[in-house]
């Protein structure tokens, strides 16, 4: 089957062209190191200077949500064997390729950037705020090593099917974020899930496939679930959409009371 794009506002050209670009820096040989599939660039007709219909291939398999992911089952080890492969990926997919590289510093001043944009907006909670920033300025939380980072992987990224009687991601979609940074910005999607019996079986598969010593990553993946909520706002602000940034509150407020 094949799916055919065609944007019709100048970002969503550029959100599809930077996923082309992580397609196209995966290669043959990062696509041959990972345990599922990568949709692929089958061709792009060019309409006019601003108009183009791009054409890829429809991967298998249905949006992962992890409320139906039992912690015990083959989706759970699947899930923790796809990241560990993304981040076993050669640093070299990422820097031949010129995309972009952030190092724990950079990450955290990052995230501390965006963090006083949410502050501006004034609908962050003062303690909220200052559990961000207590924990972006912890220095031994941001003791990792930077590995290829997927950077958009959510319940809709990440596919999900029965394979030989057993159920296992089956494709992940969006490379438009890939990077190398901090492994634990993949893991904001388990840890913000609330299912702690979940997260942990998920991160006892990933461990077995990316043997590390990051006794954080864990605590860094919830701070990254929590800024999401952030970005959700900052998002819903930029398009004026009140049904997202009531939303964003609405998580917000949650956090807060946590």
């Amino acid at each position: 089957t094949v799916v055919a794009k065609r944007p019709t506002r100048q970002a969503s050209r550029n959100e599809l062209e930077s996923q082309v670009r992580g397609l196209q820096a995966l290669g043959a040989t990062g696509r041959a190191r990972l345990p599922f599939a990568v949709e692929s660039l089958l061709n792009r007709l060019d309409v006019s200077a601003n108009d183009s219909v791009w054409f890829f291939d429809q991967l298998e398999g249905s949006e992962t949500y992890l409320d139906k992911v039992s912690p015990s089952g083959t989706l759970a080890e699947s899930i923790g064997e796809a990241l560990g492969a993304i981040h076993n990926l050669p640093l070299s997919v990422v820097t031949d390729a010129f995309l972009p590289e952030f190092n724990p510093a950079d990450i955290a001043l990052k995230y501390v950037t965006e963090m006083d944009k949410m502050a501006e907006t004034g609908k962050i909670p003062a303690n909220l705020l200052d559990r961000w920033q207590t924990a972006l300025e912890d220095v031994s939380l941001f003791r990792y090593q930077p590995t290829v980072v997927h950077g958009s992987i959510d319940s809709e990224t990440v596919l999900s099917g029965v394979v030989d009687h057993a159920e296992v991601v089956t494709g992940i979609t969006n490379w438009a974020e890939m990077h190398i940074g901090d492994p634990a910005e993949d893991f904001g999607w388990v840890f913000g899930s609330a299912l702690p019996e979940l997260a942990d079986a998920i991160l006892l598969s990933y461990n077995t496939r990316h043997p590390n010593s990051d006794t954080t990553l864990r605590q860094r993946g919830h701070l990254y679930s929590e800024l999401q909520a952030g970005r959700w706002l900052l998002h819903g602000l930029a398009l004026q959409d009140p049904e997202i940034i009531a939303d964003a509150e609405e998580i917000i407020a949650d956090l807060a009371q946590a």
